[in-house]
C-alpha cells in the first residue's frame, strides 16, 4: 500500500513539521506535528518475570488515536502506532511468534475486525491467536473489575503452541491483569510488546535517553 499523502489524523499535508528528506525517507502515515503527540518510551515493564516493551505513554493523546481506531472502527489508522518503529521491532522479534490477548466475541461482531492483531500486522511476523475469553466478560472499571476479567480467559482447546519464542501482546498495559494471566497460561512467554503503558508503572521522565528524543520536527534523532 502507497503512503498516505496527508495525515492520518488531522488530514493535513503529511509535510507538516517535517523537511522533505523525512517525508523521503521516514515511513510514517502522521505529519510531525501529530506523531508529536505521542509521548515515546523507552525501557522495559517487569510484571514477575514477564519483561513489558511498551512504544508509548498511555495518556490522552494516545488515548484519543486508540479510541477512534478500536470504538469508531477507523481502520485506516491501524498502522500509526508502530511507525516508524515497525523495522525495528520487526528485526527484535523476527524469530518470535505474537500471542495476541483476546478481545470479546461481542466486540469483534461489533467492529467487524480484531483489533488486537491488526494493530500489529504491519510487524509481518506470525500472530497465533492462542487464547480466547471464556464468555462476553468485558475488561473495563476499576482494577478489581479488570482483574476478575482477566480470569475469564483460557487457551484455546486443540491450538497447538507454536516452537520458540512467544510474544504476548496489547494495546494497553494498564494493571497487568490480563498479561499476568496469559503468561499464567502460557509460561514460556517472557516478553511481551504493547503499544501504550499506564503512568503508574512508568517513572517520572520515561522519555528516552537523548540519543532516541525526537528532534524540534519530530523524529527520533
Amino acid at each position: 500500500m502507497p503512503p498516505a499523502e496527508r495525515c492520518l489524523w488531522c488530514g493535513g499535508p503529511l509535510l507538516n513539521g517535517r523537511t522533505i528528506s523525512e517525508l523521503l525517507f521516514v515511513d510514517d502515515e502522521l505529519c510531525g506535528k501529530c506523531r508529536g503527540l505521542l509521548t515515546p518510551i523507552a525501557g522495559q515493564v517487569k510484571l514477575g518475570d514477564l519483561s513489558v516493551q511498551g512504544l508509548y505513554v498511555y495518556d490522552e493523546a494516545f488515548m484519543k488515536m486508540l479510541v477512534q481506531y478500536k470504538e469508531c472502527m477507523d481502520e485506516a489508522l491501524q498502522n500509526i502506532f508502530l511507525k516508524p518503529r515497525q523495522d525495528s521491532l520487526r528485526r527484535r522479534y523476527r524469530r518470535a511468534a505474537l500471542i495476541p490477548m483476546p478481545s470479546s466475541r461481542a466486540k469483534r461482531e461489533k467492529r467487524g475486525f480484531d483489533t488486537i492483531p491488526q494493530l500489529f500486522f504491519g510487524l509481518r511476523l506470525p500472530v497465533v491467536p492462542l487464547l480466547e475469553k471464556t464468555d462476553d466478560y468485558e475488561q473495563q472499571g476499576n482494577a478489581k473489575q479488570r482483574q476478575s476479567a482477566a480470569n475469564h480467559i483460557r487457551l484455546i482447546p486443540g491450538v497447538p503452541i507454536p516452537a520458540g519464542p512467544l510474544v504476548l501482546i496489547d494495546d494497553v498495559l494498564t494493571t497487568g491483569s490480563t498479561l499476568r494471566a496469559a503468561q499464567a497460561l502460557l509460561p514460556q512467554a517472557h516478553e511481551a510488546l504493547v503499544l501504550a503503558v499506564n503512568q503508574r508503572f512508568l517513572p517520572p521522565d520515561p522519555r528516552p535517553p537523548f540519543s532516541f528524543q525526537r528532534n524540534k520536527r519530530g523524529f527520533p534523532h
